[in-house]
Parts: structure tokens; sequence; C-alpha cells
């Protein structure tokens, strides 16, 4: 293996494994992902063991996240090497009842103000351009997140957010599957409002009785010079 394995070989999955919440670590050997090795999280050794080389007595191989939850991280595995054989991925048991969970960096909630009204977005970047995603807009009734352009196909795609102060907030997926296409991922200054100053502005008032805004960017007074 290599001394630095990123996404997307790799993958943490949460789910019920003997009635209980698991969180396993997914490594993948190959390009198409058929095949893996399966680590469980050890509490005492606060790292990841790999389960089939564990089973079979072979209990040094082992493998960390560094800079977890950030944008840098990375899976470093140990320096023992596997004796047990790749498991299927589609057959393994934490598949069977498997929350679809997010956390960052691969997600980021944005807070700004359109229209002179505060809105609140979230965007799931894809594991392979973190320049794509998905964008969601939050629901007032639920405090949930609606991708309103599966919503135009007639596809309901939700997503949840929780507070976890110990390993980090996260997103739970809803189990329908986008129809849109990945989006391109918009700074907030993109979203928010353009809040100008009264240098950058004057109301005239109008023949009508009404009033006349005119508004210049800085830009337009550099070219024509200040008054």
């Amino acid at each position: 293996m290599p001394e630095k394995i990123r996404k997307p070989f790799y993958k943490i999955i949460e789910g019920i494994v003997q009635k209980a919440k698991r969180k396993r670590l997914i490594i993948f050997p190959n390009e198409d992902k058929k095949y893996c090795y399966e680590y469980f999280l050890s509490k005492t050794k606060n790292r990841y063991m790999c389960c089939g080389c564990t089973i079979l007595n072979h209990k040094g191989v082992r493998a960390d996240i560094q800079f977890e939850n950030t944008e840098k991280e990375y899976v470093k595995p140990g320096e023992t090497g596997h004796i047990c054989t790749p498991r299927e991925y589609a057959t393994l048991k934490i598949h069977e009842k498997t929350e679809n969970i997010v956390r960052a960096p691969d997600f980021v909630i944005q807070t700004f103000v359109k229209y002179g009204i505060e809105r609140k977005t979230l965007f799931l970047f894809d594991q392979q351009n973190r320049e794509l995603g998905y964008e969601y807009h939050v629901q007032k009734t639920t405090g949930n997140f609606l991708c309103q352009h599966c919503v135009k196909a007639g596809q309901y795609v939700i997503a949840k957010f929780h507070l976890d102060e110990k390993n980090g907030n996260y997103i739970v997926l809803s189990e329908e599957e986008h129809v849109c296409d990945l989006r391109p991922y918009k700074d907030i200054n993109e979203h928010q409002d353009i809040i100008l100053n009264e240098s950058n502005f004057k109301i005239y008032p109008n023949s009508n009785e009404t009033k006349l805004f005119m508004s210049w960017m800085s830009s337009c007074k550099e070219k024509r010079g200040n008054p």
C-alpha cells in the first residue's frame, strides 16, 4: 500500500452491525472498488484495525486518519501487511442498515442575505471534483435542506444537519438519489446582496413625483473622476 491513501480510495461508513452503531474505514486497493479492506475503530487504541486480519489473529494491521475532517485528510496505513483476503464491498454487513452520512470538509453551509432576507444553503462537494456538487436550500418549516433542482423534476432529495460536538457536525442524506446535474460551487459573496455605501448612490426627485435611484461602482467613479 502507498504511504498516503487519499479519497476516493477510502471512505468512512457508519451503520448498524450486530444491533449497534459502528464506524468502518474502507480502503479500496483497486480503482474498480469491487473489493476492499474493512477496518473497525478500536476505542482502546484510537485507531482503525483490519477486521479480516484480526479474525486471523494477525492484529498489527492498522490505519490512522491524518488531518481528520479537513481538506488535507488522508489515511496512513501501518507497516504490517495484510494476510486476509479483500472483501467484496457490496456484501459488507455494515451496508444492511447504513445511514448516508457526510462530514466536513465534504459539505459547507452558507448563510447570506438575498433581497434583504437571510437565507441558508447547503453544498455537498463531489468526491471526484470539488469544484462541483449539489446545492440544497433550507426549509423554514422543518429546518432540513432540500435540493430545489431535483424538486423541479419531481424528486425530493433531503439532507438533515446534525450537531456532534465530539466527532464533528454531519449531514444525513435521504435515500432518494439526485436526478439533477452537478452544479459549480459558488463562493458566499456570489449569493450575497451588494450593499452600497452612501458615497456610491444618490436619490433624485423625478418629474412624476417619484424618486429616481442612481448608483455606481467604485470602478466607474475612477474612470469618470470624483465630483
